[in-house]
């Protein structure tokens, strides 16, 4: 008999993609460092169920992301990135929009002025754009390219694919960097406005990274379970790890829906856990898949010593190796969520291969040799695609017979 799948095939049209976010772990709880009062919200979203919103009066308000390995040494991830972003409110004041750091220190930024203007800097060589934005209160796409030019040099931004500024010079761009800051920063004074930010993926090479929308995959079945349990006690796992936003509480209190546990001291301790399909989330045969990424949420239950993991996408695609990580980065026993949770991500794999109809699976794998307790509280697959796919990849039906 013979087995018929379609597969999405695309050949790769960028640079190597490290990160995907479309806020739609619905809580500031997604990202490490927080600077002002931004917020997560479902009300105003250009795609998914949530987008950031930044709102202050006279303060900043963004996020910040870091990549932390096991043992906390930071990976270097961030070169260019692309966002969408909504005015509903101008900035009152010169501020950063995007960024790209190491550990506190701006190396790059995006920066709109209280013009609309958008000036690309890296705090010494800037370009300014003669366009404006304005507060029209739609969606749109901001692209950022550094070091576009021959020998790795230069930034440069498009608004709707048309670029706006450029500048050819900076050696910034020649490096690769370990913190993404996403949201409103100001620079001399604080900010007041109202801007929201959605869809956002970024690269560790030069590229202009395109359109696209990010959805979250989430846990809709067990596939393997190991030595994991709920948090009762549960053999059932994927009702602990599918909650938007997740729900986990202090060890002592936790249960069979808050969080999973395992205090296997195998060193390949792995949890598998079913998604739904890209179908599901909505992703036709006409679209085209950029890039997808594994993400889970965790922490540690007792402060008696390192609990390490992986993190990887196990299938569909296939080819993966996990991502190392300290369990709540080993800052201390979890408490009610957000309280010491720490959210971790997996490597990134552009253009993938997979099956549309077919489920992925999303692993975290204890790996220390201690009986002490690792928690989960959720796991989940960004993909980031573009509907209709653009015309510089290739799409094809392919037809497996086994």
């Amino acid at each position: 008999m013979k087995l018929l799948a379609l597969l999405l095939l695309c050949l790769p049209a960028w640079g190597a993609h490290t990160y995907i976010t479309g806020f739609e772990m619905g809580s500031l709880g997604e990202f490490p460092v927080i600077g002002g009062f931004p917020s997560i919200q479902g009300t105003t979203v250009r795609t998914g169920a949530f987008a950031l919103q930044v709102n202050p009066t006279a303060t900043d308000g963004f996020v910040r992301v870091r990549s932390l390995a096991a043992g906390g040494a930071e990976r270097n991830l961030f070169r260019s990135a692309r966002m969408y972003m909504r005015i509903a409110t101008m900035v009152d004041t010169d501020s950063i929009i995007l960024a790209i750091l190491d550990g506190a220190n701006y190396k790059q930024r995006i920066i709109l002025l209280s013009t609309g203007a958008l000036r690309v800097s890296d705090g010494t060589v800037t370009a300014t754009s003669t366009n404006l934005l304005t507060a029209d209160n739609q969606w749109h796409l901001i692209e950022w390219d550094n070091g576009w030019n021959v020998g790795g040099v230069g930034m440069r931004v498009k608004v709707d694919s048309v670029e706006w500024a450029s500048e050819a010079t900076s050696t910034v761009p020649t490096s690769v960097f370990n913190t993404l800051q996403i949201g409103v920063g100001g620079i001399a004074t604080f900010p007041t406005c109202n801007i929201y930010f959605d869809d956002t993926i970024a690269s560790d090479s030069s590229a202009y990274l395109g359109a696209g929308q990010a959805i979250l995959l989430r846990p809709i079945s067990d596939n393997t379970d190991g030595a994991w349990v709920g948090g009762g006690g549960g053999t059932s796992l994927f009702p602990a790890v599918d909650n938007i936003p997740p729900v986990g509480v202090a060890e002592a209190s936790d249960t069979d829906t808050s969080q999973i546990n395992s205090a296997s001291k195998s060193g390949t301790d792995a949890v598998i856990i079913n998604t739904q399909s890209y179908t599901t989330g909505g992703i036709g045969a006409s679209d085209t898949i950029n890039a997808v990424m594994a993400i889970c949420n965790d922490g540690e239950g007792i402060n008696t010593g390192t609990k390490t993991g992986t993190v990887r996408i196990q299938a569909n695609p296939s080819g993966q190796t996990g991502q190392s990580f300290d369990f709540g980065d080993n800052v201390g026993d979890i408490d009610t969520f957000p309280t010491r949770w720490r959210t971790h991500i997996g490597p990134v794999t552009a253009s993938p291969s997979v099956t549309l109809g077919n489920s992925p699976t999303v692993e975290v794998v204890k790996t220390d040799t201690t009986t002490r307790t690792a928690h989960a509280d959720f796991m989940g697959i960004y993909v980031d695609y573009t509907p209709g796919g653009p015309a510089s990849t290739v799409r094809r039906r392919v037809t497996i017979v086994p």
